[in-house]
């Protein structure tokens, strides 16, 4: 465990530091996001194309993790906030529980 979270830390570090220096210019779109079909805890397919046209923010969290924990009630008012706008916050689970814990813990927390 702690390799794994010392590789997350150097690995964030490591993406903070290639971010600085850009000079301000925009990057162009070279190519659109991959296509992909995962299931949900309730075992339905989710698919990228599903949220075509619309603006999706990717969180991968777990409910061991405290900050992961801490964001969740900010990202559920983000939902809320710009739902009408093609807002979509898609959250993928870091947990080994399974998705039978993952629901519980979204029950829990209001999800």
């Amino acid at each position: 465990m702690k390799s794994f979270l010392l590789f997350g830390c150097a690995a964030a570090v490591a993406l903070l530091v290639a971010g600085c220096g850009g000079g301000g210019k925009d990057l162009p779109v070279l190519r659109k996001a991959p296509d992909w079909v995962l299931k949900d805890v309730d075992g339905r397919e989710v698919k990228a194309a599903d949220f075509k046209g619309k603006v999706v923010v990717v969180d991968f969290w777990a409910t061991w993790c405290a900050p992961c924990r801490k964001e969740i009630p900010e990202y559920i008012a983000l939902q809320e906030k710009y739902r009408e706008r093609g807002l979509v916050i898609l959250g993928f689970s870091l947990d080994e529980d399974g998705p039978a814990g993952v629901k519980q813990f979204g029950q829990m927390m209001k999800v």
